[in-house]
């Protein structure tokens, strides 16, 4: 295989993103051993296990460059598919610590059957022929079938409302810098959304790349915000005395 210009600026530009997503979940989740709050051990995982999709790109990238071969399309699919319902399922069991207290375990069914009925469509039609699942095209792109494509969007769907629903119960808190961590997570999310609602619809040239790549790096940037305030922007609201020394 012949590596093309395009996967090698892909390539870089989703190695960085995939070391700062794990970096990203990585730091929330160790804030658990400091707080003792199981959520913050959840959250971390679920961002490392939801940008799981742009993984295998990476590591055959990684690959190619040092073996001369890439991911073949079977364990290309199944790592970039394989966490993204256990990420769904670890979201909402932290959220039932913040919104769904009442129907947590209606919640927690429900989010377990979605994941269970993915998982055996999924490896079914794996088994069948994978191109049912995608197609790769180059070494880090690939285009992915109607099942996929319908449940990531049911995914995002699913992110896109509880996000709300999570930010609306930050905005009760009296709290100002909790407010805006909540609002901070919510447009991660959004900008998450959007990102990979491109990625999946759209071919990937050097026009749509960067706009793409912007999109999902801004995400982990803001989620990152969202749990690690800058320090610059408290002292900007600190002087603005809407902020109290933590």
């Amino acid at each position: 295989m012949t590596i093309q210009a395009l996967d090698i600026t892909n390539g870089i530009v989703l190695i960085i993103f995939c070391a700062l997503n794990i970096y990203v979940g990585t730091r929330i989740s160790l804030k658990y051993f400091k707080y003792k709050q199981r959520e913050l051990l959840l959250v971390g995982l679920v961002w490392i296990f939801l940008t799981c999709p742009w993984y295998p790109a990476s590591i055959s990238f990684i690959l190619y460059l040092l073996t001369g071969n890439s991911l073949t399309n079977i364990p290309y699919f199944i790592i970039g598919n394989i966490f993204i319902p256990i990420a769904v399922i670890f979201w909402m069991i932290t959220l039932k610590y913040f919104i769904f207290k009442e129907r947590k375990k209606l919640i927690m069914i429900l989010s377990g059957v979605y994941g269970l009925i993915f998982y055996i469509i999924f490896f079914l039609l794996l088994g069948i022929n994978p191109n049912l699942i995608g197609q790769l095209k180059g070494l880090t792109d690939v285009q992915y079938g109607m099942f996929i494509v319908v449940y990531v969007l049911s995914i995002l769907i699913i992110l896109m409302g509880t996000g709300f629903l999570f930010t609306r119960e930050s905005l009760k808190s009296e709290d100002l810098e909790i407010r805006l961590k909540g609002k901070l997570i919510f447009i991660a999310f959004i900008l998450f959304t959007i990102g990979s609602g491109l990625d999946t619809s759209i071919p990937l040239n050097f026009v749509t790349l960067p706009i793409i790549r912007g999109f999902e790096i801004a995400s982990a940037i803001v989620f990152y915000f969202g749990f690690f305030l800058p320090k610059w922007f408290k002292n900007f609201i600190k002087k603005e005395g809407s902020l109290k020394e933590d």
